[in-house]
């Protein structure tokens, strides 16, 4: 899926190094400290930011040569903050993430109608829908970008800080939904956290920033994780 060749990330100077490939089918947990490159490493992988140097492969294809309606098919991002957006509900809040399929006049069929209700259903928020986005809290309008990230239907999710602001039970549910669809679906998930307890009770990678790399453990204890992050 993602085919990292002596990849580099920064700005001015090079921030972290990646060097292996990253399969479906899993949800990565990304960690690290703060300011060690882990938004910039989302940022670039989601062709917001161009690659410091090397090559970076996203099924099979240059990132650098990607169109942007290639990557609004392939690549689906959220970010930690929620946008500042007036006099609209959570359901055409969520429904924005199916714009890459609905063509430049935004029609949306009963199909994208029912994706868009699936994704509320899957992340327990059916209550949501007829709200406006400024009377929800910030853990709920986190779930929005969540659910508005899985009906852009791309092979690959990133998000950076999901549950900043959810509390443990959300935070259960969110990852729990994440892994069902990366196993079920076969995507490729990228999640950053500081949350390692939460992470860890699940059996999946960790991408571990440390030191200018990012490496990557397909199995390591919490304990084992603690050590290497200090």
């Amino acid at each position: 899926m993602i085919n990292f060749q002596h990849s580099s990330f920064g700005y001015d100077t090079i921030l972290v190094e990646a060097n292996f490939c990253l399969s479906r089918g899993f949800v990565h947990f990304l960690v690290g400290k703060n300011g060690i490159g882990k938004t910039t490493f989302l940022q670039t992988l989601a062709g917001n930011i161009p690659l410091f140097s090397g090559e970076l492969l996203i099924d099979g294809k240059n990132i650098k040569q990607m169109t942007l309606n290639e990557k609004s098919h392939g690549i689906a991002f959220i970010e930690t903050r929620f946008p500042l957006v007036n006099f609209m509900s959570a359901f055409e809040f969520v429904s924005l993430g199916r714009f890459p399929h609905t063509g430049r006049l935004g029609r949306m069929t009963n199909m994208d109608i029912e994706k868009i209700n699936s994704s509320f259903s899957l992340l327990k928020i059916e209550q949501l829908k007829n709200k406006r986005t400024t009377e929800i809290s910030d853990g709920e309008r986190q779930l929005l970008l969540i659910a508005k990230a899985l009906v852009q239907e791309t092979d690959l999710i990133l998000l950076d800080e999901p549950m900043a602001f959810l509390d443990y039970s959300n935070k259960r549910i969110l990852i729990d939904v994440l892994v069902q669809i990366s196993t079920e679906f076969n995507k490729c998930i990228i999640l950053s956290s500081h949350d390692i307890e939460v992470c860890s009770e699940f059996n999946m990678p960790f991408l571990l920033a440390l030191n200018g790399k990012i490496e990557l453990y397909q199995k390591i204890s919490k304990n084992d994780l603690m050590k290497k992050l200090g």
